[in-house]
């Protein structure tokens, strides 16, 4: 993660510095990044920029092969801890190996949550009640629980609303309904829900089934 990290920051860099001198920032070339990259250096005319460019690029490049060569192992060490669960885990829209790898590291074990409920709340997904007299006063512990799960499920959701045929449409209603920010966490929440139960049983993903069902 902090190569992740270094690496966002010198490609955030790059992008910052043809604002400082008075450049249209280069075009994105998509998933091919080389575009954007050759799009940068044809802007400088300046050899001397040029080459302050060419060397935060050749780093970047660096880190891209550490973090592929680390990657490649944690994919094969979560097949080793627990294939089943992995694989199910990428049946997830939305969920591809990072955070399919994230979401099986930081639960560890399924059998740990009881109940979907206390899955729901360790995913910070859910917050618990504050009540006296049998009333509800309000809610608590927001930031209690794991925030990679968070941040995980969360990820999930956005990703899979853009072009699933069930999960798209039925997204759109709950932003229509709740608003963007509550629309997207009912379904990171629902995604949650049908994880657990994917990995207590060792079935996998049913769109129909999350539709269907109440956080």
């Amino acid at each position: 993660m902090n190569y992740v990290w270094q690496r966002a920051a010198l490609m955030t860099h790059l992008s910052m510095n043809q604002t400082a001198e008075g450049l249209t920032p280069a075009a994105k070339g998509g998933h091919n990044r080389e575009v954007w990259l050759d799009g940068i250096l044809a802007q400088y005319k300046n050899p001397l920029h040029r080459l302050a460019a060419t060397c935060e690029m050749d780093v970047i490049h660096v880190y891209d092969t550490q973090i592929e060569k680390l990657e490649t192992e944690i994919v094969r060490q979560a097949k080793q801890h627990d294939g089943r669960d992995y694989y199910l885990l990428e049946t997830v829209p939305g969920s591809g190996r990072i955070l399919a790898m994230t979401i099986l590291f930081e639960l560890d074990t399924v059998k740990r949550f009881p109940t979907v409920k206390d899955f729901l709340n360790y995913s910070r997904l859910v917050k618990g009640s504050v009540a006296s007299a049998g009333q509800v006063k309000g809610l608590t512990g927001g930031k209690m629980g794991n925030a990679y799960l968070r941040w995980a499920f969360g990820e999930a959701a956005v990703i899979c609303k853009r072009h699933h045929p069930l999960l798209t449409p039925y997204a759109d209603r709950l932003v229509a309904k709740h608003g963007k920010f509550k629309g997207n966490a009912i379904l990171a929440a629902k995604l949650a829900r049908a994880v657990y139960f994917m990995l207590q049983d060792g079935t996998a993903f049913d769109a129909e089934k999350l539709i269907a069902t109440s956080i």
